[in-house]
């Protein structure tokens, strides 16, 4: 029986695939929307330009046109829903929130043993 040391160019190209998906999970979000952006231009140039293998009636053009505004607009559309859906699932942390105004409690009573001095006005508004 071998081992797959024993076969050196597997191996490279098993490193060679490996290295290849490594830099595409590290290629930056940046690049990302850039290389889509390109692959979108390219493609509604190609519709204008009229090398499509399908011909575009001219009724059908003016849409062509208005492919980035539609487009445009079905991602800000996508993105309020997305936003509007968060913030409607956004979780209260009461117990977060109970925890957070025992700490304040104890400090208070800790800074008042040390001698510090809560004006009525700082002791009103501090409370929640």
């Amino acid at each position: 029986m071998y081992e797959a040391a024993s076969r050196p160019c597997e191996n490279h190209k098993v490193k060679k695939i490996i290295n290849y998906f490594t830099y595409k999970k590290n290629m930056i979000k940046l690049l990302q929307w850039l290389l889509g952006l390109g692959l979108f231009m390219a493609a509604w140039a190609i519709l204008l330009s009229g090398r499509f293998l399908v011909k575009i009636p001219e009724e059908q053009m003016l849409h062509v046109w208005l492919v980035p505004v539609y487009t445009l607009g079905t991602f800000g559309l996508a993105c309020l829903s997305i936003i509007m859906y968060r913030v409607y699932n956004f979780n209260n942390c009461e117990a977060a929130a109970e925890e957070l105004k025992m700490q304040i409690k104890e400090g208070k009573e800790d800074l008042k043993k040390r001698g510090f001095r809560f004006d009525e006005d700082t002791l009103q508004n501090a409370d929640l």
